[in-house]
């Protein structure tokens, strides 16, 4: 019986021995799963144009749904190899590349371009020593990931001789795209290298919706470098938000800003020409239509500017760089937002005579010229009632005031604008500006009362506003008018009669701004007026102008007759004559709109 036993027990261990060789025998012999990452490193170089080795990488370890980075080579992987199926990294010990022996080959090694659907976790650690002329970003090209809690210190992203990063270049982000949140980072004495699209934090929003939350660029510096034809947009948080192709309308951009503070530092464009191109904390909004959309919440800025073209910078600290940001809607909320901008524009009344050019085939070209540039304010002549609920009803951030100069009836109790005539209408964007106090004068011997003054044609009036500026508190004084067209007499004490009532209502010496179609020459003697008032012409002292007409007559005249007048504002870095063409009309009016931007 014992014998049996035995010999049953040994054929059982025989029968579990060649089961057991035969299910090895069917397993592969490079099972990934037991596999040393060495082994799985030299695999994964093996298709990449790279000169790392399996000695100078380390796959970082994965615990749970974390892979865990606590070393100089563990890092160099992540950076190397990016991260496009939904991975988690994060930082456990603060990494210092200087003190590596492989620091050297971030130089020119690290070339992963794609981070996807990823998210890193900083863990309040710090990384820093890096320098990587060859990469757009500590991430370089990031799209639908988080990245959270860390600080980038001492690190250096492009270099002065490396012109190729042209999509965008920040210091931890080059460019994003989808969606994108970012908090609690901070770049500390950074360099950022590139020839345009370059930010201290960020280089480019391009697509979709990003939000940074409380991250901080303190000492960093933004060197613009020479890339003939593309320099620009260089900001000291972020340079360039925007679609990167006209054609691709499918594309819009949302990006906010809450908390996000630029301090120290400076900001050194390179540019050829175009003082549009850059700013501090946003250099600029450069879309190509109305898709894109700002959103600023007690952000600050400290940096400088400096290298080329310093000197030309008027206000160093206006949060806003560059007269283009009219091509999107800007919402600063507690920011630092020095800026004025204002159109003057006469709409031409409806004249059956002008056939083709009748407001009913020209109509829709007006809401889609104030969505292009998004001024602040606007002063509108020559304008019926009709015309002017037609551009609110299309212009939803905009309010408006104004009377009729025949009978001096409000725009929202008018019901024949044929009778009330002309209004001198003011226009404000209620995101940008409050509305303090607004009332109209006629310009005659008696100004409280519909009139025609001296010897003038018709009634003119002026429409003045006291404003103030939602963000910044600011307040200003705007006056809209129009000037008679055939007396002299009656434009000279018009211009008086107006700053004698500037004087008498803006008590507190505000910042003034007049616009209005003044219907006078430039060269005219009469400008003394406004000369010895201390109003400046927009026109002739901004840094960035033109010399176009502003009366085309339908393209049977030209003559500069339009005109943007300003005291109290510290400069006037654009000023514009609108000649686009919008909704393929061929002209807007028998006037061109006219735009500056002032800063307080």
């Amino acid at each position: 019986m014992v014998v049996r036993i035995n010999k049953l027990i040994i054929l059982l261990v025989a029968f579990f021995a060649f089961a057991t060789s035969c299910v090895k025998e069917e397993v592969p012999a490079e099972n990934p799963v037991g596999m040393d990452k060495k082994v799985i490193l030299k695999s994964l170089l093996a298709d990449r144009d790279t000169k790392w080795t399996v000695d100078d990488l380390d796959i970082p370890i994965l615990n749970g749904e974390w892979y865990e980075i606590r070393s100089v080579n563990e890092l160099a992987y992540l950076l190397e190899f990016g991260s496009t199926k939904g991975e988690k990294f994060r930082l456990m010990a603060d990494v210092d590349v200087t003190s590596s022996s492989i620091a050297d080959k971030f130089s020119g090694e690290i070339g992963a371009e794609s981070f996807e659907n990823f998210e890193f976790d900083g863990n309040g650690k710090t990384i820093s020593g890096l320098d990587l002329p060859l990469a757009a970003g500590l991430f370089s090209r990031v799209k639908d990931s988080r990245i959270y809690n860390f600080t980038l210190a001492s690190s250096t992203v492009g270099s002065a001789d490396n012109v190729s990063n042209l999509l965008g270049t920040g210091a931890v982000v080059g460019s994003t795209s989808g969606t994108l949140e970012v908090s609690n980072v901070t770049v500390s004495d950074c360099d950022v290298y590139a020839p345009c699209r370059l930010g201290g934090f960020v280089g480019a929003v391009t697509d979709g919706s990003a939000s940074f939350t409380s991250c901080k660029v303190n000492d960093a510096n933004v060197n613009g470098i020479y890339l003939k034809g593309v320099s620009g947009w260089c900001g000291g948080f972020v340079g360039f938000i925007g679609r990167t192709r006209e054609d691709d309308t499918s594309i819009s951009v949302d990006a906010s800003f809450a908390d996000c503070d630029v301090d120290g530092g400076t900001v050194r464009p390179y540019m050829e020409s175009d003082l549009r191109t850059c700013g501090q904390f946003l250099g600029m909004l450069a879309g190509f239509d109305s898709n894109e959309k700002v959103t600023m919440t007690g952000c600050d800025i400290g940096t400088e500017y400096a290298g080329q073209d310093a000197a030309s910078q008027a206000n160093p600290h206006y949060i806003i760089g560059g007269h283009k940001y009219g091509k999107g809607i800007i919402l600063v909320e507690g920011g630092v937002y020095n800026g004025l901008s204002v159109i003057s524009f006469n709409v031409r009344v409806p004249v059956l005579a002008d056939l083709l050019n009748h407001w009913n085939r020209r109509k829709s070209a007006t809401p889609a010229m104030i969505n292009d540039y998004r001024p602040d304010i606007f002063g509108v002549q020559e304008a019926l009632s009709e015309q002017l609920k037609y551009m609110g009803d299309n212009l939803p951030t905009y309010s408006y005031v104004g009377v009729g100069r025949e009978d001096g009836t409000e725009i929202s109790e008018i019901t024949d604008g044929e009778e009330s005539g002309e209004i001198m209408a003011i226009f404000y964007n209620t995101k940008r500006v409050n509305l303090l106090d607004w009332g109209t004068y006629w310009l005659s011997e008696t100004p409280d009362v519909p009139s025609k003054g001296w010897d003038a044609a018709c009634n003119r009036t002026m429409t003045w506003a006291s404003m103030e500026m939602k963000d910044s508190g600011r307040k200003f004084f705007y006056v809209n008018t129009h000037l008679d067209h055939e007396s002299a007499t009656a434009r000279k004490n018009g211009l008086n009669l107006i700053l004698e009532k500037i004087a008498a209502k803006n008590s507190d010496n505000l910042p003034v701004v007049l616009t209005g179609d003044f219907n006078i020459l430039p060269s005219d003697s009469v400008f003394e007026v406004l000369d010895n008032a201390g109003m400046s012409d927009a026109r002739e002292t901004a840094e960035k102008t033109d010399d176009l007409a502003t009366f085309n007559g339908w393209g049977e005249s030209s003559r500069v007759i339009d005109y943007i007048y300003y005291r109290g504002f510290s400069s006037c870095p654009e000023y514009e004559t609108i000649v686009n063409k919008y909704e393929n009309v061929e002209y807007i009016s028998d006037h061109y709109p006219i735009v500056a931007r002032l800063v307080f």
